[in-house]
């Protein structure tokens, strides 16, 4: 993806910026749209399977692609503000090119990013705290995050932690929204 990339999901278009992270299933970017705002988006790799599938209305089959699907349908819900919540979604591209994006708000950091300045036995009981709402939250709806690490629990702009990265996560079926 290039600097000048527009990508439209939901009709907004975000602009990427910079690349944040690289992960097993994709990247995320940093995007800002037409209004100044910017947000972290999600870039995953998808089968053409997959594309046909989407495009004729069947739940696609496909691991990788239905874990992202459930990530995303339980992160389109307002569950709780300790808990990622994505603003919109598109598969973009065809065949070799095929790509699914997603748009969540840009958080100032991880809690990787500040354990490495230290953290303050005050910071570390909030976010504890704020952790255990986040699963208790995330357990009452039936799924298992299992990728809870440092990496994976962001910080907003007040300090705040915020449970991210469900894709690797185990769904009841009562948690998928249809």
């Amino acid at each position: 993806m290039s600097n000048k990339e527009c990508i439209t999901i939901e009709g907004v278009e975000y602009y990427c910026k910079e690349q944040l992270g690289q992960g097993g299933a994709g990247a995320v970017f940093r995007a800002e749209t037409n209004d100044g705002n910017e947000y972290a988006l999600k870039k995953v790799k998808v089968s053409s399977e997959f594309i046909d599938a989407e495009k004729s209305g069947r739940e696609p089959r496909y691991s990788k692609e239905e874990r992202f699907l459930r990530e995303i349908k339980f992160c389109l819900e307002d569950h709780s503000p300790r808990i990622i919540k994505i603003s919109g979604y598109a598969v973009c591209g065809s065949g070799e090119n095929a790509h699914l994006y997603y748009a969540m708000p840009l958080c100032a950091g991880s809690l990787s990013s500040v354990m490495r300045g230290g953290v303050d036995v005050e910071s570390a009981f909030r976010y504890s705290e704020q952790l255990l709402e986040a699963l208790e939250v995330v357990h009452s709806k039936e799924v298992t995050h299992r990728d809870v690490k440092p990496d994976n629990l962001l910080i907003d702009e007040n300090q705040d932690l915020i449970l991210a990265d469900f894709g690797i996560a185990h769904f009841a079926e009562v948690a998928i929204i249809d």
